[in-house]
C-alpha cells in the first residue's frame, strides 16, 4: 500500500501468476504478471489533484521514466485515478469521441503523455449511457478522471470498458471495469494449476433434433433424467441442467472441432488491409451509422479475398513443392534398388565361387578316399616273393629249351612274335609309373 492509496489487488488463485512487484513511488505501483503465456505489466497510479498537490509534470515525468524500462513487447495496463477530464476531441487509435466535453490541465497533460507512448484511453471509445461513463460524483458534480489505459498490443483485445455503480465502497468513485478477450495461439503452459487457459466450450449437434427419431429419443431420455423438484431454485437449476447435458450427451452428442488452416505466409499487403479493416471497425463501433458498417463489410471482403487467393497460392506451392519431393524419393528408392541388385548380385557371385571351390574340394576329398579305399584293397607284393616267381618262371622254360638243341632255341625266340622285348618292358614299366595302366 503507497502513502497515497494506491493498491493493486488480484485474485488468490492468480498468486502464482506474479512475477514480481516494484513499488516505484507514493503515487505509483507495478506488478508482473504472466497469463496465458503472456506478459502483462500493470500500473496502479494516482495522479494529484489539479491546482492543490505537487505539480502534474513531476507525475508524468515519474511514469514515463517507468513506462520506458518495460520491455516493448509487454502488454501494458495503466489504471486508477488521474485526476484529469480529458475532453471528446479525438486522437487516432489514442483518445475516441464518447467522453464528456471538459477538459483540464491534467487531462492535457494525460492527452500528451498517452499520444507519444501510443496508448488507448478505452474509456473514450465506447458508447454508453452517461450513468455508465462519469466515474465521479459529488457535491452535486459529476466527471470522468478515472480511466484505464492500454498499449497496442491490448488495443484488439479489449471488447468493452464502463462504469457499474453497484459496487460501493462508501467512495466518491465509481467502479470501472474494462472486458478483455484473449485468443491463445501460443502453446499452453505445462502448470496444471493454472486455470486460466481458455478452452473452448463443447457444442452439441442441435441440427439433430430436427430429425423426428432423435427428437422423440432425446425426449425420453430427459423424461427418465427429471426428478421432482424441490423448490430450491440453485438445486433445481443444477438437477435440470444435470439432466439436460446427459440426455443430450447420449442422444446428439458433441460437435468435433476442426482446427483452423492458419497462413503459411503473411505479407505486407495483407497487414496493411487488416489494420485498414480494424480501423473501420473502431470507427463503426465509436459511430453506428450506416456508413461506416459499410466500409467495414467492404475492408472487411477485401481481407477475406485478399486471404483466400493466399491461401490458394501457398497451397499450390506446398503441393509442387511436395511432388518435388516424391519424385527425388522415388529416384532415390530406383538408386537403392539397383545397389542392392548389384549386390546381390555380387552375393550370387560369391555363391557361385563357394560352390565351385566347394566341388572341387568334394572330389579332391573323393579321389584321396578312393586312393585309401583301393590301398585297402591291394595286398602289397615284396620284393622276395617277386624273386621267387621270376626264378621259378625261368626256371621252367630253362627246362623246356633242354630238350632241344641251341640252334633250335634260337630259332623259336627268334620266329615267335609273342616273346616280351627289352623295350617293350620298359614301356610297359613306364606305364605303370604315369598310372595310366590298372594291375
Amino acid at each position: 500500500m503507497a502513502l497515497s492509496g494506491v493498491a493493486i489487488a488480484i485474485r488468490k488463485d492468480w498468486k502464482h501468476k506474479i512475477q514480481d512487484y516494484t513499488w516505484i513511488s507514493d503515487r505509483i505501483i507495478e506488478t508482473r504478471i504472466k497469463v496465458l503465456n503472456r506478459n502483462f505489466t500493470v500500473m496502479g497510479v494516482h495522479a494529484p489533484v489539479e491546482g492543490k498537490e505537487q505539480d502534474p509534470e513531476e507525475f508524468y515525468r515519474e511514469l514515463q521514466q517507468s513506462t520506458d524500462k518495460i520491455h516493448k513487447k509487454e502488454n501494458i495496463i495503466l489504471a486508477g485515478d488521474f485526476n484529469g477530464r480529458i475532453g471528446n476531441q479525438p486522437i487516432p487509435e489514442c483518445i475516441g469521441t464518447y467522453g464528456e466535453q471538459v477538459t483540464n490541465h491534467n487531462g492535457a497533460a494525460l492527452r500528451d503523455f498517452c499520444a507519444i507512448n501510443k496508448l488507448e484511453i478505452t474509456n473514450s471509445f465506447y458508447r454508453h449511457k452517461d450513468i455508465h461513463k462519469f466515474t465521479l460524483e459529488a457535491r452535486g458534480t459529476r466527471s470522468i478522471i478515472d480511466y484505464i489505459i492500454v498499449n497496442d498490443g491490448l488495443k484488439s483485445d479489449v471488447e468493452d470498458t464502463r462504469v457499474f455503480r453497484g459496487s460501493e465502497i462508501d467512495s466518491d468513485h465509481k467502479l470501472v471495469e474494462s472486458k478483455f478477450k484473449f485468443f491463445t495461439h501460443a502453446k499452453h503452459s505445462d502448470n496444471k494449476t493454472d486455470k486460466t487457459i481458455y478452452k473452448k466450450p463443447p457444442t452439441f449437434k442441435v441440427h439433430l433434433l430436427e430429425q423426428d427419431s432423435i427428437s422423440t429419443l432425446y425426449r425420453n431420455r430427459m423424461k427418465g433424467k427429471l426428478t421432482p423438484l424441490t423448490g430450491e431454485i440453485n438445486t433445481d437449476w443444477l438437477k435440470t441442467k444435470e439432466a439436460n447435458t446427459k440426455s443430450a450427451e447420449r442422444s446428439i452428442g458433441y460437435k468435433n472441432w476442426k482446427n483452423r488452416k492458419w497462413l503459411r505466409t503473411w505479407n505486407d499487403e495483407i497487414q496493411l488491409a487488416i489494420e485498414e479493416k480494424e480501423t473501420s471497425y473502431k470507427k463503426y463501433l465509436q459511430n453506428k451509422t450506416v456508413e461506416h458498417y459499410i466500409e467495414y463489410k467492404n475492408d472487411r471482403a477485401i481481407v477475406r479475398k485478399m486471404t483466400r487467393r493466399q491461401r490458394r497460392d501457398d497451397w499450390d506451392k506446398f503441393i509442387k513443392t511436395l511432388e518435388r519431393e516424391i519424385a527425388g524419393t522415388q529416384r532415390d528408392i530406383t538408386g537403392t534398388q539397383r545397389d542392392i541388385t548389384g549386390t546381390q548380385r555380387d552375393i550370387t557371385g560369391t555363391q557361385r565361387d563357394i560352390t565351385g571351390t566347394q566341388r572341387r574340394g568334394f572330389k579332391i576329398f573323393k579321389q584321396l578316399q578312393l586312393q585309401d579305399r583301393d590301398k585297402l584293397k591291394i595286398d602289397p607284393i615284396t620284393k622276395t616273393e617277386w624273386k621267387e616267381y621270376d626264378g621259378k618262371f625261368w626256371n621252367e622254360q630253362g627246362i623246356e629249351g633242354e630238350k632241344g638243341t641251341k640252334k633250335e632255341r634260337s630259332e623259336v625266340t627268334e620266329d615267335n612274335e609273342d616273346i616280351i622285348k627289352i623295350e617293350e618292358l620298359k614301356k610297359y614299366l613306364n606305364m605303370q609309373e604315369t598310372g595310366k595302366v590298372a594291375g
